[in-house]
């Protein structure tokens, strides 16, 4: 069985914003930088340390960022949806890896009901305990299908899942859908502008690049 291991931002085109958290990493998933509130959750969360002996404090910071996330829309890129159903008919195991929870996959899901029953497999923030750049998730998905990482394949957008993948031993596909292709090149074993253009590709012939 061939293995396409999925990094979740890529997939929606979502902006990932670190915030420190506790000595733990927690990240904000922005689908459109513009949303009313942002920048005032991005004030509120860049002190966060402040609040790293009050719980009270704490609990108001996750509670404000759940309830943003609940609000937020999630569109899929072009074509991907479409070519993660092309990839299944041909056989290959699916998973999904996302520094995201479960709570704000749960948002997610409620905007794209169906994305859950397209993959094998969704690991998620509370299934590794390092999250990207550290390859737990990947290394984890592959497992999962009683594989080792080198015989999978990571498509990704961001740095971070990119470093993530390269050090699980995976084979890389970015996707210039967040940052240019120069930035990402040295990362990848292949660079594709968008999923759009991966449809356009047979897929069994794309691999064979690899």
């Amino acid at each position: 069985m061939k293995i396409a291991i999925i990094g979740a931002g890529n997939m929606g085109g979502a902006i990932a914003r670190g915030l420190a958290s506790l000595g733990q990493d927690m990240e904000l998933a922005v689908a459109n930088p513009s949303q009313p509130k942002l920048e005032a959750l991005r004030e509120y969360s860049s002190n966060i340390q402040t609040f790293a002996d009050n719980a009270e404090a704490r609990e108001l910071v996750r509670q404000r960022l759940e309830d943003f996330e609940a609000q937020m829309h999630y569109p899929l890129l072009p074509g991907s949806m479409e070519y993660v159903i092309a990839l299944r008919e041909k056989g290959w195991g699916l998973a999904v890896v996302t520094s995201s929870d479960r709570v704000k996959m749960d948002c997610f899901y409620r905007s794209h009901p169906d994305f859950p029953q397209l993959f094998h497999r969704i690991f998620t923030a509370e299934d590794v305990e390092h999250s990207k750049p550290a390859p737990d998730g990947y290394v984890k998905a592959a497992h999962c299908f009683g594989l080792a990482p080198e015989a999978c394949v990571v498509f990704e957008d961001s740095l971070n899942g990119l470093r993530a993948g390269r050090a699980s031993g995976a084979k890389l596909v970015g996707l210039t859908t967040s940052l240019p292709a120069e930035e990402i090149t040295p990362l990848c074993d292949v660079v594709v502008n968008d999923y759009e253009n991966l449809s356009q590709l047979n897929i069994e012939e794309l691999w064979q690049d690899i």
